[in-house]
């Protein structure tokens, strides 16, 4: 999803294409960009131990 949102594809468009409401996709998106912030974060603070 992220991907999508990348190439500028609107919650509403992605939405369409997967078969899921705009406010899954809201959130999913949400989701996976701070996962993707927070694992950096995490890998920095083990390699400090």
């Amino acid at each position: 999803m992220c991907r999508l949102r990348a190439r500028g594809l609107t919650y509403e468009r992605i939405a369409d294409q997967l078969g899921i409401s705009r406010g899954n996709t809201c959130e999913a998106v949400e989701r996976a960009i701070a996962d993707i912030v927070r694992r950096p974060a995490e890998q920095g603070f083990a390699s400090r131990s």
